[in-house]
């Protein structure tokens, strides 16, 4: 069990590292700055959890059109979500898009 715990944390601390701590102001940016990279549910919920821990998500985000590139939500699904294996991810890919490009 022990050598399960520390695989996974091999494989998600690279991510967590990169999201919870550079460029990200909430959770949601977090989530897209991360799971990406996530090929595996596992690693999915771990990212989900670092970014929880790193900013609380029920806090209100304030649209902004120009944030990474992107104007609508749909292109920001294709954009982060392309080459993510994991379910899990994808949802919260899809999620984060939402809440931060809301349908005008």
């Amino acid at each position: 069990m022990a050598r399960h715990g520390i695989l996974l944390f091999l494989l998600a601390a690279p991510v967590m590292a990169g999201a919870a701590w550079v460029g990200a102001t909430n959770y949601w940016e977090c989530i897209l700055d991360a799971m990406p990279g996530a090929k595996n549910d596992l690693v999915a919920a771990e990212i989900t959890r670092a970014c929880a821990e790193g900013f609380p998500h029920d806090v209100e985000v304030e649209e902004n059109a120009s944030l990474f590139g992107t104007r609508t939500a749909g292109e920001c699904v294709l954009e982060y979500g392309d080459e993510v294996s994991s379910p899990i991810a994808a949802q919260q890919i899809r999620t984060a898009c939402y809440r931060l490009y809301p349908s005008r």
